[in-house]
């Protein structure tokens, strides 16, 4: 989820991780945090 949309929620905040992701592409996502027990509808 964009974390513009996260925050137009107003969810709890994001845990800090250290995770890296490579793509297929090559291209790299750095995530801006985890999140924990969201309940999803």
């Amino acid at each position: 989820m964009p974390l513009s949309i996260w925050k137009k929620l107003r969810l709890p905040t994001l845990n800090d991780t250290k995770m890296v992701q490579e793509l297929a592409d090559r291209t790299i996502s750095k995530p801006t945090g985890v999140a924990e027990n969201v309940f999803v509808k």
